[in-house]
């Protein structure tokens, strides 16, 4: 785990909308920590949509595989 907590979520978020959702999604990051001992980074933040919604809260654990 050589990059910073948000490079990390950024990959991640690479990958569910290239192979998982297929099209753009916009987030907002509201807080992000790594955890090196234990190889995890832990995030928050919310899934920004299109439309007149309230924005989607999300909480990830990623961890190195």
């Amino acid at each position: 785990m050589k990059r910073t907590a948000d490079e990390i979520v950024g990959v991640f978020f690479d990958h569910v909308e290239a192979q998982v959702l297929r099209h753009n999604v916009d987030w907002e990051l509201n807080s992000a920590m790594k955890s090196k001992p234990h190889g995890i980074v832990t995030a928050m933040g919310a899934l920004v949509t299109d439309d007149d919604q309230a924005s989607l809260p999300f909480l990830l654990m990623i961890s190195a595989a």
